[in-house]
C-alpha cells in the first residue's frame, strides 16, 4: 500500500509540473500578442497621421498665403498629445511642383512620408507619395 501513495504522489506533482509549464508557455503567449496589438495600433495610428499630415498639406500649397519654404506642427486632439504624439509637415513649393515632408511620432515610434505634387492649370495634383525608411 505505502508504494502506491508513493506513486499517487509522484504522479499528481508531475501533473502539477506540467501545469505549470502549460501556464507559463501561456502566458508568454498572451504577453507576445499584446505587445503585437499595441505595436500593431500604433502602426495603425502613425499611417492615420500621416494621412492627416498630407491633407494638411495640400491645404496649405493651395492657400494664397502658402510661401516657398514653410514647416509646421498640426494640432493633435488630446489623447494623441498625451501620448506625446506629434505631427510635422514641411512644405517646399516651386512655381510648378511641391514637395511635402510628413513627420509623425507616437508612442516612440516614428513614420515619414514625402510626398510630390505637381501643378495642373490651377489645381495641385498629388503625382508621387512614398514612405521613407
Amino acid at each position: 500500500m505505502r508504494r502506491r501513495r508513493g506513486l499517487a504522489t509522484l504522479t499528481a506533482l508531475a501533473m502539477l509540473g506540467l501545469a505549470g509549464m502549460a501556464m507559463v508557455t501561456m502566458a508568454s503567449h498572451f504577453a507576445s500578442e499584446a505587445r503585437r496589438t499595441m505595436d500593431s495600433q500604433i502602426q495603425t495610428q502613425l499611417r492615420q497621421l500621416l494621412v492627416a499630415g498630407g491633407i494638411a498639406a495640400r491645404q496649405r500649397i493651395e492657400s494664397p498665403a502658402a510661401t516657398a519654404d514653410h514647416a509646421w506642427y498640426l494640432p493633435l486632439p488630446t489623447d494623441l498629445a498625451d501620448q506625446q504624439a506629434t505631427l510635422t509637415v514641411k512644405l517646399t513649393t516651386g512655381a510648378r511642383d511641391a514637395t511635402a515632408t510628413v513627420g509623425a511620432r507616437v508612442g516612440g515610434k516614428a513614420a515619414q512620408q514625402t510626398l510630390r505634387f505637381a501643378r495642373d492649370g490651377n489645381r495641385w495634383q498629388l503625382v508621387d507619395a512614398r514612405l521613407d525608411p
